[in-house]
């Protein structure tokens, strides 16, 4: 279920046995943060992912949803030879058992897995519209079809990519008027700055300036997405800017588990956490203390929350 029905027949669309597919942006005169495969990859892509469990589920669900279209399924012998139809159960078994070539001899140490290879640039990369951010191609001519069948899966790394490109231009935006907002007799000294700011030094496509400003920009994305997939996801390309006030719990927690490869979440997260957040106020913290009636007296309702926000500052100081 991690590609569109009509995928299910690449398998006799190709005329080449190797297929190469590459992603790249479509914008111009800008730049993109990548970032976001890994998680898929070993999410989805990683181990021993196809079972003969998966494969008569996507069958029965293949040939009844396409049901006109298909010529054969359960029953069928694809022992030998290549399955043409729309769902190619043969080619699917020979990732199971490894016996790519139809021998009788697997390999063990491909046995479920996929027969891809995937070739990508360091996540975190800066780079042009245009530039080929990562590149999959199947291992064996059987399954040239593969790395097409999975595009609709690969390509979600849309949203982390956007989400990391807008946190870095939301930054660089920052930065520029934290800049202009200062005196240049303070800053000089301490960063190296020119004499004088203008648009053409201040707003250059250059984070080289490092102000304290990982806190001017928080996440709290996780209730403005659909899922906690994305909250994920978006959360963790947040931090590719450099910014470490995030209350996205999903997020910290994606890059623990993903992008350190550490055994022990706890040591991971004492030694290498970078974000930052704070004991914080909410609407309701503040106003349940006081009555907040159409007719509560203002001056009573002050007091109260005068002693709502003190509770605060006793509680955590």
């Amino acid at each position: 279920n991690l590609n569109d029905n009509f995928e299910g027949g690449y398998n006799v669309s190709y005329f080449t046995p190797r297929a190469y597919s590459h992603v790249f942006g479509d914008l111009a005169d800008d730049n993109v943060v990548f970032f976001g495969l890994q998680y898929l990859v070993k999410e989805y892509l990683t181990g021993e992912v196809v079972t003969d469990e998966t494969i008569d589920e996507a069958d029965a669900f293949i040939g009844r949803f396409m049901a006109d279209v298909r010529v054969a399924g359960p029953g069928v012998d694809h022992e030998v030879g290549y399955d043409y139809t729309m769902f190619p159960r043969g080619d699917w078994e020979a990732m199971v058992s490894g016996d790519y070539d139809a021998t009788g001899d697997g390999h063990t140490s491909r046995r479920g897995k996929l027969p891809i290879k995937i070739e990508a640039l360091p996540e975190g990369t800066l780079l042009s519209p245009g530039v080929c951010c990562f590149k999959i191609t199947n291992t064996h001519p059987r399954f040239y079809w593969l790395p097409n069948f999975l595009e609709t899966l690969l390509v979600q790394v849309w949203y982390p990519i956007s989400v990391a490109t807008q946190a870095r231009e939301f930054k660089k935006t920052i930065q520029a008027y934290s800049i202009l907002s200062q005196r240049v007799s303070q800053l000089g000294p301490m960063f190296n700055l020119p004499a004088e700011f203008t648009t053409a030094n201040v707003c250059e496509d250059n984070l080289a300036i490092h102000l304290a400003q990982v806190f001017d920009l928080l996440d709290f994305g996780y209730r403005g997405v659909s899922s906690h997939e994305t909250a994920s996801l978006g959360s963790a390309a947040y931090y590719t800017a450099g910014l470490e006030g995030s209350d996205t719990v999903a997020g910290s927690r994606m890059l623990l588990q993903y992008y350190n490869a550490e055994a022990n979440f706890t040591n991971v997260f004492e030694a290498l956490h970078g974000a930052t957040s704070i004991p914080a106020a909410e609407h309701s913290t503040i106003t349940s203390w006081a009555d907040v009636s159409d007719d509560a007296d203002p001056v009573t309702y002050e007091a109260a929350e005068y002693n709502a926000l003190r509770n605060m500052i006793k509680q955590y100081m």
